[in-house]
């Protein structure tokens, strides 16, 4: 039991903070929109660290599809607002 007890406290010791995840929802699914709300709620995350990405809620997507549309917004999310050393 003390073991347990051990590895659970080790665990939240190294919980991420809110501040330091980025939450990326596509403007184009409303499912993905309402689950980063109730997540940024939830989990007490600042509104900055909200990253909208738009693209085709698809099932699969090409490589020219996935860097263009959701690599490079993200990319951009986390450098412009200074997101890049912070978000884990």
């Amino acid at each position: 039991m003390r073991f347990l007890l051990a590895v659970l406290a080790a665990v939240c010791a190294f919980a991420q903070q809110p501040d330091q995840v980025l939450v990326v929802v596509n403007a184009k699914s409303p499912v993905s929109r309402q689950i980063g709300e109730y997540y940024l709620a939830k989990r007490s995350v600042p509104l900055s660290n909200l990253c909208s990405i738009s693209t085709a809620p698809a099932e699969s997507i090409t490589h020219e599809v996935y860097v263009k549309e959701i690599e490079a917004p993200v990319a951009r999310c986390l450098g412009s607002r200074g997101l890049a050393e912070k978000v884990l």
